[in-house]
């Protein structure tokens, strides 16, 4: 993407900045890991895909619930991560710390954005980029500055709101400037690594990667994998079900892996 979060929304942008309010859990090595919200973004890590590049994950919500959706009670780490290009983590570190996505309301009239972000930071408007670097502790060069700049947020212009959240306020203005245009491409990563080890003693890491890439404005990217699935089992399995199911619902999978 074209801005320092490397990121564009596609879809549901509200809950994809939502998601990043939320605690964390998962498994390592036998035992529980608990983020708090505060932290969840400094709890990445760096990884490189070839042909994708530089990436970075932070932990999604509850990875211990998927121990009993698979079935796998003998795992000892059980991880599910969100996977961004470097720029995101920093970013919304940066906007948590300072206020910008609390959820109480309050009066924003004739006030600008430049405003609205020495509030949220509590610092003085004068001298406001080498203030908040300051009080943040990082270089006014740094990622996050460039992505607030991108944003708006140093700019003198009016907000257009008389009663609204920080929330409400940051998240319309990174809907405005980082939806995905009609000649951008949408990209889908999922990466499974999986460590098996089998009753002879042997072990065996096991990778899985699927990308997919689609123009803006077609359909979502998952629905490559679900069709196909979807129709393979059209003459096996009746669907009868409303809506979506769980992702290992057994009248989807069994009559699958017995194929």
């Amino acid at each position: 993407a074209d801005n320092p979060l490397r990121y564009k929304f596609s879809w549901s942008p509200k809950g994809v900045i939502t998601a990043g309010l939320n605690s964390a859990l998962y498994l390592k090595n036998g035992a529980e890991v608990y983020i708090d919200a505060s932290n969840l973004f400094n709890d990445r890590f760096e990884y490189s895909l070839p042909e994708i590049g530089d990436l970075e994950v932070y932990p999604n919500r509850d990875s211990i619930n998927y121990i009993d959706i698979y079935g796998i009670q003998e795992v000892k780490t059980m991880y599910r991560g969100t996977i961004r290009y470097n720029g995101w983590c920093e970013t919304l570190d940066v906007m948590k710390r300072i206020h910008m996505l609390d959820g109480n309301a309050a009066n924003y009239d004739k006030m600008s954005y430049s405003d609205f972000l020495a509030q949220c930071a509590g610092v003085d408007k004068d001298n406001l980029r080498s203030n908040l670097a300051a009080k943040l502790g990082i270089p006014e060069s740094s990622t996050a500055f460039e992505s607030l700049a991108f944003l708006g947020f140093f700019e003198n212009k009016k907000l257009p709101y008389t009663e609204a959240t920080p929330f409400d306020i940051t998240s319309d203005r990174m809907i405005e400037r980082m939806m995905l245009g009609r000649k951008d491409r949408d990209m889908i990563l999922l990466r499974h690594i999986l460590l098996a080890s089998f009753p002879n003693g042997t072990k065996e890491v096991i990778r899985s990667t699927l990308t997919e890439l689609r123009q803006a404005r077609q359909y979502p990217g998952l629905w490559p994998c679900l069709l196909p699935l979807l129709s393979s089992l059209s003459w096996k399995t009746k669907l009868n079900s409303a809506g979506f199911t769980g992702r290992l619902y057994s009248r989807f999978i069994y009559p699958c892996s017995a194929n």
